[in-house]
Parts: structure tokens; C-alpha cells; sequence
């Protein structure tokens, strides 16, 4: 059977059919005009896996969404993303914190709270501004849009320079197709172990869990090991470079493809 292979104009996160995207400015930053909340949901549950980082203090939402993942990785529905504080080195608080804003968001978008992961990359030692925040939330899923790809991405970025976003859809020539694509934010801090590199990969295919996690694990050990400076790992992020790699899988979206089911039904730096 015949496979080609087409790169995606202008790719996005919510490239991938049943993904819905938002990215504003809450006030977590001070410049008004840099955005720093991105939500995406999934029309319906998604696989999902991740890799995280190998640092013995890790920021809360590591930890919590350790937890989601660990009972409810067949059943993800959202994932919100704050840029301008880690939400790193915050103890009890952080840790509530990160489940309240999960919990936000599952009201907001009307999805259950334990389908909801969270994400963060900024200041470390600093509390997440939750007033803002949880109005933030309620903005950016008043938001949501097919089109909302791209305002995601720029709402993740710190120190980046430009966003960093990739697409491919592959056809089958039986006629069905498959869509991957991701949004990614990290600049300086890029060794070891991808540091503090955030990214999220979406796709459109019906794949188990533990298959998705295998699929990710030596891309992220290859794209880890390509830069450095200073040897740094961050408490935040690596595996998923940030965090983490996240990878939504499974019944997001209509088109699926037998053929991938069958291969065994993946300081203060900002």
C-alpha cells in the first residue's frame, strides 16, 4: 500500500481534527501585550503519555499530572498551560494550586476534573497567581477555536525568539489519513535531558497507552542529547522537555488508521 507523506502550511497544535485551542494574557506577566495562558481541549477522551523531568525537586504540576496520568490516561480531555511562573519550589500550596487550576478548567470546558493535565514554565519559587488565573481560564474557553492553534504556542513562550510548531499528515492509499503535530517553547537551557524545553504533540490515531509511551521514549532521549549549555536540568521541565512530551492520542478526532493500530494495538529561567 502506498504512503505519502505532506507537510503541514502554517501547522499548529489544532491541526489535528477534534482539538480546540485559546492562548491570552491573564496578568501573569507584566507586558500586556505577551500572552501567558493557553488552554487545549480534546472533543473527546485521548490517550495520552509523557515523559518527565529527571530532577529530585519537581514542580507540582509534574507531580500531579504524575497522578492523572497514572489512573486516567485513556480519559484525557484538556490541558492548561501557564507561562511567567513554574509554579516550581511552591510546596503544599503549589501542588493545590495545580489541582485547582485543572479543576477550573473541567468546569469551565465541562469535562471531569481528572481528565485534565497542567503544565507551567517561568519563575522558579514563585506562587501561581491563582486570581488571575482562574479568570484567565474561564476567558480562554469562552475562546476556543479550531483556529486557536497558534495563539497556544505564543501564550507557552518565554525567552523564545520566534514559536516553534510543526505538522505532517500521512496518507494511506487506501484512502485514510493520519495528522501529527505539535507546539513546542525553550531556549537557553536545553541540556541535559531536554531541559526545560515544553512540548506538545497531537495525533489523531487510535494507539494503546502503552505503545504511545514507548513510541516516545527514544525520541526524546535522541532530541535531549543534541544541545547544551551549562549542563542544567531543570526542576520543571525536561521529559517533557519540559516537563514533558505530551502526546494526545486516540479518539480525538474522526480519521483513524488501522495500519497504526495494527504495529501492537507515545534561578529564575523562563
Amino acid at each position: 500500500m502506498s504512503i505519502t507523506y505532506e507537510k503541514i502550511r502554517r501547522p499548529a497544535i489544532t491541526s489535528v481534527p477534534g482539538l480546540r485551542a485559546s492562548g491570552i494574557h491573564c496578568g501573569i506577566k507584566g507586558d500586556p501585550e505577551l500572552p501567558d495562558l493557553a488552554i487545549i481541549v480534546c472533543d473527546t477522551p485521548a490517550t495520552a503519555a509523557a515523559v518527565f523531568t529527571v530532577n529530585k525537586f519537581r514542580s507540582a504540576h509534574i507531580l500531579y499530572d504524575e497522578e492523572i496520568l497514572g489512573r486516567h490516561a485513556q480519559e484525557i480531555r484538556g490541558l492548561a498551560i501557564n507561562s511567567g511562573c513554574a509554579n516550581a519550589c511552591t510546596g503544599e500550596t503549589g501542588l493545590r494550586n495545580a489541582a485547582r487550576t485543572a479543576e477550573a478548567l473541567a468546569r469551565q470546558a465541562g469535562v471531569p476534573a481528572n481528565s485534565v493535565l497542567v503544565m507551567s514554565t517561568g519563575v522558579i519559587g514563585v506562587q501561581l497567581p491563582m486570581d488571575k488565573i482562574l479568570a484567565g481560564i474561564a476567558d480562554a474557553v469562552a475562546r476556543l477555536s479550531a483556529q486557536g492553534g497558534h495563539d497556544a504556542e505564543r501564550a507557552i513562550m518565554t525567552t523564545d525568539t520566534m514559536p516553534k510548531e510543526a505538522g505532517l499528515r500521512i496518507h494511506f492509499g487506501d484512502g485514510r489519513s493520519v495528522t501529527v503535530a505539535g507546539m513546542a517553547k525553550g531556549a537557553g537551557m536545553i541540556h541535559p535531558n531536554m531541559a526545560t524545553l515544553l512540548a506538545v504533540i497531537a495525533m489523531d490515531v487510535r494507539i494503546a497507552p502503552a505503545l504511545l509511551q514507548k513510541m516516545r521514549q527514544p525520541r526524546h532521549h535522541h532530541i535531549g542529547k543534541r544541545g547544551g549549555h551549562a549542563g542544567q536540568c531543570h526542576n520543571n521541565l525536561c521529559g517533557d522537555g519540559i516537563k514533558r512530551n505530551l502526546r494526545f492520542g486516540g479518539k480525538c478526532a474522526q480519521h483513524h488508521s488501522p495500519h497504526l493500530n495494527q504495529r501492537d494495538s507515545d534561578q529564575q529561567h523562563r
